[in-house]
């Protein structure tokens, strides 16, 4: 499907319509990364690592929100590879949920 965009120019002629095709896109509008992935661990109050599918890279890709609520990371928790360690205090509990985004 062609997507129909309208450059801004001066002319007021035809001229000025582009066809954009998909492939015409950036690279990074078009992507498998994971999206609304749940890291896995059970949230009890008590586990403070969890598990993502797959290593962000690059590692600062990571969007991780618990409760809606977006995280730091070095602050609110750590990243080693796969796995997420919400630091001392923030540790979730029962009732919450998180979310992770990030790049592959």
């Amino acid at each position: 499907m062609a997507i129909k965009h309208l450059k801004t120019s001066i002319k007021p002629d035809s001229s000025d319509t582009a066809k954009i095709q998909p492939s015409d896109w950036n690279a990074d509008h078009i992507s498998d990364d994971p999206v609304n992935e749940t890291p896995i661990g059970e949230i009890d109050g008590e586990t403070r690592s969890f598990t993502l599918a797959q290593t962000p890279s690059p590692a600062s890709s990571l969007q991780l929100f618990r409760n809606g609520v977006l995280q730091l990371q070095g602050v609110d928790y750590t990243l080693t590879g796969a796995t997420i360690r919400y630091e001392g205090g923030k540790t979730p509990k029962m009732g919450d949920w998180h979310r992770a985004y990030y790049r592959i």
